[in-house]
């Protein structure tokens, strides 16, 4: 449940109801997520630019963009995406990838 945010007017405690019923339920404690969280790693920081980069996605003022960081340098690119499917931020990721070089690494949180 965590990070689940339910909004009602009409039950405006649900949130704290359904994590009560969950928390006391037997099938729900046995089938529960157990993968533990991993720790977060410090990475060491590239010797060559663009090398190693990130990227995501994100909206502002209704407009969708996507930014790519630079490891090295933290040099942000960022392009006003024409949509969120796949081809759009493929052919934005070409375009920056034609200005700067073919990344060895590209991390990103599966946006």
């Amino acid at each position: 449940m965590d990070g689940v945010i339910i909004k009602s007017e009409s039950w405006s405690k649900i949130n704290e109801d359904i994590h009560k019923v969950v928390s006391t339920c037997d099938t729900s404690q046995l089938y529960q997520y157990k993968q533990r969280k991993e720790p977060l790693h410090q990475r060491d920081v590239p010797t060559t630019r663009w090398m190693e980069i990130g990227r995501d996605q994100f909206t502002l003022n209704g407009s969708h963009y996507l930014i790519v960081v630079d490891y090295t340098s933290n040099f942000p690119e960022i392009a006003k995406l024409r949509g969120t499917t796949s081809k759009h931020v493929s052919d934005a990721l070409k375009s920056i990838m034609t200005r700067f070089g073919i990344p060895k690494i590209v991390l990103s949180d599966n946006g």
